[in-house]
């Protein structure tokens, strides 16, 4: 039951590693499983849900937060458009990975007012408020 150094399988079972009786002691050091390691992406912090959050601070000035989140590939757009629906700043226009991200909104040419924000990635489509106050 072991190899010494030479690279040889062996096969454990419980009684390898635990002996047959209370006495027995088995040390096990500098050994591999597999032909390689493996890469896991941690998953833990891959949205589950596509979500747009509301900006932070609002009201703001001259910049603002806006945290979103997207579950599958695709083509993402945040655009910022004024009360009447012109679109004054394109944020995000790129493909992205599932994740969670964060973009910030810094103004100086527009007015105050009130602007709505939206977020795209394939069919899903979230908006929401912002206020700037200067």
């Amino acid at each position: 039951m072991g190899a010494n150094g030479a690279g040889s399988p062996v096969q454990l079972d419980a009684l390898g590693f635990f002996g047959a009786y209370s006495n027995n002691e088995m040390y096990v050091d500098n050994f591999w499983f597999g032909d390689s390691p493996v890469s896991v992406k941690n998953e833990g912090n891959t949205p589950t849900t596509f979500s747009l959050s509301q900006n932070y601070p609002n009201p703001f000035n001259p910049a603002t937060t806006v945290d979103y989140s997207i579950q599958s590939v695709g083509l993402v757009t945040l655009k910022v458009f004024d009360i009447l629906g012109k679109e004054v700043a394109s944020l995000v226009n790129e493909t992205k990975e599932p994740e969670n991200y964060s973009v910030t909104f810094n103004v100086s040419d527009l007015p105050s007012g009130i602007y709505i924000y939206t977020l795209t990635n394939n069919n899903l489509s979230s908006s929401k408020k912002l206020i700037l106050l200067k």
